[in-house]
């Protein structure tokens, strides 16, 4: 179920994310033998493994995307949350409370 993974140049420098619809289309248009850097999305929405829950919400809203990557100090990827992992958490989040009485 993933739906797009990040790309590194050899240094592990995080270069875009590949997409299955940007794989996709070029398939469609004939390209499926170019080099993946030809259909990369790049510029990526982007986190610090530091960041909280909100703030990458919030960068998801702002840019209008579903994932965000977490990247450390030198710009290499070290995770990626997407907006089903969200949901997923704080759909756990509330189950909890509501079994301890404390949701609505």
């Amino acid at each position: 179920n993933i739906r797009a993974v990040p790309v590194v140049k050899g240094s592990g420098l995080l270069v875009g994310l590949a997409s299955t619809v940007r794989v996709m289309e070029a398939l469609l248009e004939g390209r499926g033998g170019e080099a993946v850097e030809g259909f990369l999305e790049g510029d990526v929405a982007t986190a610090v493994p530091e960041a909280d829950i909100l703030e990458i919400m919030g960068v998801m809203d702002e840019r209008g995307v579903g994932r965000v990557v977490v990247v450390d100090e030198s710009g290499r990827p070290v995770g990626m949350v997407t907006r089903t992992d969200i949901l997923r958490r704080l759909v756990a989040v509330y189950s909890g409370e509501k079994r301890a009485g404390l949701g609505g």
